[in-house]
C-alpha cells in the first residue's frame, strides 16, 4: 500500500502534521502523528506491504511481533479512514 501523493507531512511548530495538497480530497483536516506514526508514515509513503511495516517496527522499536501487528493494523485502519492510500 501506498500513500497518495497529495497528503503531505510537514512539521508546523514542532509539531508533525499530515493534510492534504488536493482540494478535491475528501479530507478537510490535519493529522497530528508521534514519532511512531512518522515512521509508518514514512515507509507508508514509499510503499510497503503490512507484514514489511510490521516488521519494521519490530526492528526499530525491539517490540513483540503481535505489538507490532495490532499498532500497524490500526494506524492503517485510521488512515483508510480518511482514504490516504493510493
Amino acid at each position: 500500500m501506498k500513500i497518495k501523493d497529495c497528503f503531505v507531512l510537514r512539521k508546523i511548530a514542532g509539531v508533525n502534521t499530515v493534510f492534504s495538497t488536493n482540494s478535491k480530497t475528501t479530507f478537510e483536516g490535519m493529522i497530528t502523528l508521534n514519532d511512531t506514526g512518522v515512521f509508518m508514515w514514512n515507509l507508508l509513503s514509499n510503499g510497503i506491504t503490512l507484514d514489511e511495516l510490521v516488521n519494521s517496527m519490530v526492528q526499530e522499536y525491539e517490540i513483540d511481533q503481535a505489538l507490532a501487528q495490532k499498532d500497524a493494523e490500526a494506524f492503517i485502519e485510521k488512515l483508510r479512514s480518511i482514504d490516504v492510500f493510493e
